[in-house]
């Protein structure tokens, strides 16, 4: 007979599980109540649970062909006088008080028959017709003093205005029981109970779960839920209820569930990949893990270059460079003289000399044998001359203005740093002989002046049509240097 009111609108927030029918009547000379119960589920479970009587004690006879496994108590209590007013309309006024009255139909309902809810859940009642074919104004939440409501079918909740509490026509009953399946005993055995008899039984408690969706031999592992959730559970009520198990080793105590980006090496550099959990970052990535709720976006696998202001760092992933309110230079990026622009008074590396530089450390005195450059090209020069130094260091970083020219036939220019102790005064033979295919060793025996020992040496070359030959190359062209 449910079948009639299929057509049926809750309101929004509600939306069946379970249904519960009592009926009352004349049976013969005694007054008895049926009890119906089904899941509201095409593929549900349906009773019909009993037979029982008015101002009884709540027990429910099947011998009428009722079937009551999980033993469902019910009884009534019509005495009742008071409370609403007969009719419709105005309905409810004082002196009238439904909240005043004390008797009705009474129920025991064991939370196994509708799923043990895990927490909180709610409740829809109403009066129907002898052949459930007309819904009364008795609905709880109240309607606002309505009519009846007529053909069950016709009926959209989310349309009608409660009165006096809400405009919800379910009630909210609050479930501190925190009752679910207990594996318990050796041999295990399963009863339903709360978390804290569960406890003092020595057992392994399943809040929510009955003890058919339970295997008690089973291991217990993480369950994870969409919403990232967790609970710990065998793999059957796990999986009967939604979750994705991870197996008899794992535990919520790791918060295993919640999603975040890994950092792993996919056969070329580290690459990361987003919206996965944990274990399969370790099993199926053999990768590192990044966090609950971390990100690709910016990307902490990745690291080069980061400028802060002005200020270059390196080897800084994108992410720690962008949550420190840098700039990313890019994967496997290095900082280099003007990465990140440049600082106050600082020059500008364009072989141009500026104002900072000041006055110059030295200046030639000594005209140029093989002739000076006579062409007036930024990048090509039939002659070499060095005509002065210029020097300033700003942030770290030494800025080093060489005024000339360096002929474009790949002739050296060489610097010699003696910045500590135990340099070579005397050029050895075994230097690093990498240093421009060995032109460092062919100098062994060079001798410089007393009181500089070198530490550090710097070659530039500049060459027709080679790229890092051009004066104008930051950084005084591309050079090479050996310790």
């Amino acid at each position: 007979m449910m079948a009639r009111a299929m057509a049926l609108k809750f309101d929004d927030g509600f939306e069946a599980d379970y249904f519960l029918a009592v009926n009352a009547g004349s049976d013969s000379d005694t007054y008895a109540v049926w009890v119906d119960y089904a899941e509201v589920d095409p593929a549900g479970i349906y009773y019909y649970v009993g037979k029982g009587f008015a101002c009884d004690d709540g027990m429910l006879d099947e011998d009428a062909g009722g079937n009551n496994p999980y033993g469902i108590m019910c009884t009534l209590n019509n005495s009742n006088i008071a409370g609403v007013t007969g009719g419709s309309g105005a309905g409810n006024l004082p002196p009238q008080d439904p909240g005043a009255v004390t008797t009705g139909v009474e129920m025991a309902i064991p939370l196994e028959i509708i799923g043990v809810p895990n927490g909180d859940f709610k409740m829809c009642l109403f009066i129907n017709g002898v052949s459930h074919d007309y819904l009364s104004n008795q609905v709880l939440q109240g309607i606002g003093y309505g009519d009846n409501l007529g053909e069950p079918r016709n009926v959209d909740f989310t349309t009608i205005g409660g009165a006096p509490a809400a405009d919800d026509q379910f009630v909210v009953i609050t479930n501190s029981n925190d009752c679910g399946a207990c594996c318990y005993g050796d041999p295990l055995e399963c009863i339903v109970t709360t978390a804290a008899e569960c406890a003092g039984l020595g057992g392994t408690h399943f809040m929510g779960f009955t003890c058919d969706e339970i295997s008690c031999g089973d291991p217990v592992g993480a369950c994870c839920y969409d919403d990232e959730s967790c609970q710990d559970l065998t793999e059957v009520a796990c999986i009967a209820d939604g979750g994705e198990w991870l197996g008899g080793e794992s535990t919520c105590l790791t918060n295993p569930c919640t999603f975040g980006a890994c950092c792993y090496d996919d056969g070329r550099a580290a690459a990361c990949i987003d919206g996965i959990r944990q274990d399969e970052c370790l099993d199926t990535y053999a990768g590192t893990w990044q966090g609950d709720g971390s990100s690709c976006d910016p990307n902490p696998c990745n690291s080069g270059a980061c400028c802060v202001g002005a200020v270059c760092v390196d080897n800084v992933s994108e992410q720690i460079c962008v949550y420190s309110g840098g700039t990313f230079l890019g994967d496997a990026t290095i900082c280099a003289v003007g990465s990140c622009g440049n600082s106050a008074g600082q020059p500008v590396v364009d072989g141009i000399l500026d104002a900072g530089y000041g006055t110059a450390l030295a200046v030639q005195d000594t005209k140029t044998e093989y002739g000076n450059n006579t062409d007036a090209t930024i990048d090509t020069a039939d002659g070499s001359e060095l005509d002065a130094a210029y020097a300033m260091i700003i942030d770290d970083t030494l800025f080093l203005l060489v005024t000339g020219n360096l002929q474009s036939n790949y002739n050296k220019l060489y610097l010699w740093f003696d910045v500590r102790d135990g340099g070579q005064n005397v050029l050895r033979d075994d230097n690093p002989d990498n240093i421009d295919y060995g032109n460092m060793n062919n100098a062994a025996g060079l001798t410089f002046d007393v009181d500089f020992d070198a530490d550090y040496h710097l070659n530039i070359n500049n060459g027709n049509g080679n790229v890092y030959a051009k004066l104008r190359r930051a950084a005084l062209l591309r050079s090479r240097l050996g310790r």
